[in-house]
């Protein structure tokens, strides 16, 4: 979320000048997400991520030998249930 919080401000200080004005944007843009997820955490994929997974769970499922869920855990910065999860449901 401060990272969003981050962006919201730099792109009201490219639209107003006012630095304390650029804040509070940003902490009402936050506020408002909040509710609307309410109170959930909110995941934002960066542009391209779902082309992204494709490709990575298509390598996962053909490096995949029926035992190697670790290695390709550790290979692709999962951990094992999330590649059992690529394999068994293609995800």
């Amino acid at each position: 979320m401060d990272d969003i919080k981050r962006r919201a401000r730099r792109i009201a200080q490219d639209i107003v000048a006012s630095e304390k004005f650029s804040e509070m944007i940003a902490n009402g843009l936050i506020s408002e997400l909040r509710k609307l997820a309410g109170g959930e955490p909110i995941y934002i994929a960066h542009k391209g991520d779902h082309a992204d997974k494709l490709k990575r769970n298509a390598q996962i499922k053909s490096r995949f030998t029926g035992d190697n869920y670790v290695e390709l855990g550790k290979e692709f910065n999962l951990n094992p249930r999330q590649i059992r999860r690529i394999i068994q449901n293609g995800m």
